[in-house]
């Protein structure tokens, strides 16, 4: 068991007493504070440049509670013989008291990993995701701009922009919904709720959402805004919403199918004008 715990990937030490003396220590430890000399040495005096940070003050208070404390993602600065001299890194950890026969604390062990790496990559990630988004909303601008400039001059044409500026908003704010998740599935619920509080506004007391949690992939979330989108704009002009009394609920579920899960999404709406048979089909 003690060579395992040598070998270990992840770091373990072992302290004993109040002033945290270092019983034992792992190879990846020893790597992680970059010092082969600790044993036998308090924290303090092996290594002084956590005192300032805050460590040993989780340490007494491990001690002296009995409660363990979680490190999660908690950067720390060590001095050891690493490259560089100075070696900032991110860390999951615990320390966890040790118990005597009679129930006192008579040591900490602690555990953890390095996870400055994955850190890293997350953090570079989720910049270019950023500017990602940052560059597809101004070309959406350029778009919306082109368009503009391009149909300014045609007689009629300020309801088709106003529809088409909309279309763009939609596409916009589903675009920054899954951005916010770097372009992880989507919710259901999310997706319809983002999409409908823009297209709505003060029309949010007359619509319902009903529905199990369901993750969609990006494009099939970007397809349902702008399906929604339509919906509820068609229910704005001509539809429930057109009128006080009337009201939509969204409901959808989701069935496994023999070759795909499929999603069933019903848009209905009561209280409003009467319906006829559409004289064009629509987006």
């Amino acid at each position: 068991l003690l060579e395992f715990v040598f070998q270990a990937p992840g770091f373990v030490a072992v302290l004993a007493g109040p002033c945290h003396v270092f019983q034992m220590a792992n190879a990846a430890y020893l790597d992680l504070v970059g010092r082969q000399d600790i044993l036998g040495k308090t924290v303090e005096q092996a290594l002084p440049e956590v005192v300032g940070q805050g460590f040993v003050d989780a340490l007494d208070e491990v001690y002296t509670s009995g409660e363990p404390y979680f490190g999660m993602r908690e950067p720390v600065t060590l001095e050891g013989a690493n490259d560089p001299a100075q070696s900032d890194r991110i860390l999951n950890f615990i320390f966890q008291p040790i118990l005597d026969g009679q129930d006192r604390v008579s040591g900490i062990i602690v555990q953890g990993y390095d996870v400055t790496e994955e850190a890293e990559y997350e953090q570079r990630q989720a910049l270019l995701i950023n500017e990602l988004n940052h560059r597809v909303k101004n070309t959406l601008a350029v778009v919306q701009g082109l368009a503009q400039q391009t149909f300014r001059d045609v007689e009629g044409a300020e309801a088709a922009m106003a529809t088409y500026k909309a279309r763009l908003q939609a596409l916009a704010a589903a675009h920054g919904l899954l951005t916010e998740s770097s372009w992880a599935p989507a919710n259901v619920r999310d997706v319809l709720a983002l999409t409908l509080d823009a297209a709505f506004g003060s029309f949010e007391g007359r619509v319902s959402l009903a529905g199990p949690d369901y993750l969609l992939g990006p494009e099939v979330a970007l397809a349902l805004t702008m399906i929604v989108h339509e919906l509820a704009t068609n229910a704005i002009k001509y539809g429930a919403l057109s009128v006080e009394e009337g009201s939509v609920a969204v409901s959808w579920s989701v069935d496994a199918g023999e070759e795909c899960t499929v999603l069933t999404l019903t848009w209905q709406e009561s209280g409003g004008k009467k319906v006829s048979e559409p004289e064009r089909g629509g987006f």
